[in-house]
């Protein structure tokens, strides 16, 4: 069984905590100056559901980040140092839409660029501003500031 690892001086430790419905960790795709680890988990309910997750290593704690209206899972690919988390949301494993996440607003869609059907959110600075990528038939990449979708010209 595959399981997320944090590897610290040397040392690999298992993360063994679960979420509420004992979801847990598989793959990790970032992490945080305070130790906020966000990636993939598997919900052993429904293993074709992805499960947007985050280890909180100061308290020892894991929690999923929901799904945007529609879908039923996410993939959680970047943390801010602020906690905001970033990713793609989807029903199962299909196609995905971008979000943002906090504490404080839950989860939020980003909008997608003009012609494009899908997408994800793959960094998010402490200011709230995200990069990632659309597509239809050509990945667009983009800039969202909280307000506004900026594409490259």
């Amino acid at each position: 069984m595959q399981r997320g690892v944090i590897y610290s001086g040397g040392n690999a430790t298992i993360i063994t905590q679960t979420t509420s419905n004992g979801s847990y960790f598989v793959t990790a795709f970032g992490i945080n100056d305070s130790g906020r680890i966000v990636g993939q988990g598997i919900d052993p309910t429904n293993a074709a559901r992805n499960v947007g997750i985050v280890y909180d290593f100061g308290q020892n704690m894991e929690f999923e980040v929901g799904a945007l209206p529609g879908m039923n899972g996410a993939l959680a690919f970047g943390v801010s140092n602020t906690g905001c988390v970033v990713g793609s949301s989807m029903l199962n494993q299909g196609s995905g839409l971008p979000f943002i996440w906090s504490d404080q607003g839950g989860m939020v869609a980003i909008p997608l660029a003009t012609g494009t059907s899908q997408g994800a959110a793959r960094a998010v600075n402490s200011a709230g501003w995200v990069v990632g990528n659309d597509s239809s038939a050509f990945s667009i990449p983009f800039l969202y500031d909280g307000a506004s979708i900026a594409l490259p010209i």
